[in-house]
Formats: structure tokens, sequence, C-alpha cells
């Protein structure tokens, strides 16, 4: 198996561990936020970390659920395949312990999402490989959401996506082999590290 550089689980634990800690410790929730404070704007920073960017937008529904709608791009370098692309998730979330309206704490959120990617690699020779990648799948993320002050929101989560893949080669001398996927492949782990603004 060829060594990639997409996921660096060893670091983004470590973040996770220390801001959890941190917040279980000596963050104060927000118990007076108003239920009409229904949307909140977020970033997930390990997209940053790992990938490029992403913005998530996350609407309440209903008394212990909400729906959010998240797009990222990629820039990234696996071995030696570049990837280029962006991807769109949307997600329906349940906090089974959501008071009065105000969506904290543990939650399960079953996804679908599509992914798309330009690749390109070296073949030797100076000549280059492309080829277009696109994903389509399901899956579930769980998590906790802690409310800060009156405005911020920080989330952690982890959860698992099942995906039907197509390689497209447009190289006519190329094949899949040239291509490194990494951790864009069936079965895709997702980590999630976010800050948001709640409004």
């Amino acid at each position: 198996m060829k060594k990639t550089t997409l996921y660096t689980f060893k670091g983004l634990f470590t973040l996770s561990v220390l801001l959890l800690s941190l917040s279980l410790a000596g963050v104060t929730q927000a118990q007076e936020i108003t239920v009409n404070k229904q949307n909140t704007i977020k970033t997930n920073l390990s997209n940053l970390i790992l990938s490029g960017g992403s913005i998530h937008y996350e609407r309440v529904l209903g008394e212990s659920t909400s729906a959010q709608l998240g797009v990222f791009a990629s820039f990234i370098s696996v071995d030696d395949t570049n990837f280029n692309g962006f991807g769109i998730i949307p997600q329906y979330r349940f906090y089974p312990r959501s008071n009065n309206g105000i969506q904290e704490g543990f939650f399960l959120a079953p996804l679908v999402g599509y992914q798309t990617f330009s690749l390109e690699t070296s073949m030797g020779n100076n000549e280059d490989a492309k080829a277009t990648y696109s994903l389509l799948g399901a899956g579930l993320d769980i998590g906790n959401k802690w409310l800060i002050g009156q405005v911020l929101s920080l989330e952690i989560s982890a959860g698992v996506s099942f995906n039907s893949t197509s390689l497209e080669i447009e190289t006519s001398n190329a094949s899949e082999d040239d291509f490194s996927i990494g951790g864009f492949g069936s079965t895709t782990p997702r980590l999630g590290l976010s800050v948001g603004y709640v409004f």
C-alpha cells in the first residue's frame, strides 16, 4: 500500500482530545441561548488542515432535529497524484438530549454525499496522466456540539461513508494503477472539528 499524506489521523486525534478536554474542563455552555437562534454557519478545521476548505450551514427543523448542508473544496496530493475538486454533503441530525429546542450535546447524523475530482499524476518521461474521479455515497457521523456564550459553537465528530466510485481515465496510455486514491475509496473515514457562528 502506498504511503499517503491525505489523513494525518494522529495529529487530528491529539488536537481533538485537547479541545474536548478544554471544553469539558472550562467552557461554560450557553444555557440562555434563545430558541429563535435557528441557524449555524461553521467551518470544519480538519478540512483546512487536510485538504482545502469547507463551509456548512445547519438549520433547526424541530425540537431535536436539524438539517445541515456542507460544501468543501480539495487541493491536495496523495503520493504523486494531485486532487482538485469539490464535494457536497447533506446531513440530517438528531440530538436526543435537546433541551427546549436548543440543539447541543450528543448527535447522530446520517448523510449522503457527492464528490468529484480532477486527478493528475506523473508517468515519467515528462508525461502526465489525467483522470476524473467521482464518489457517490452514504454514511453516518456521531459527535458532540457545544454552545459557547451566545454566538459560538464547537463540535467534534467522527464517522464513515460508504461510496460507489467511478474513475474515468483521460490519458490513452494510462491505467488505474497510475493513480493513488488514498482515503477517497469505497470506504472513507470522516473526522470533524468545527467552529461556527450561531444566529
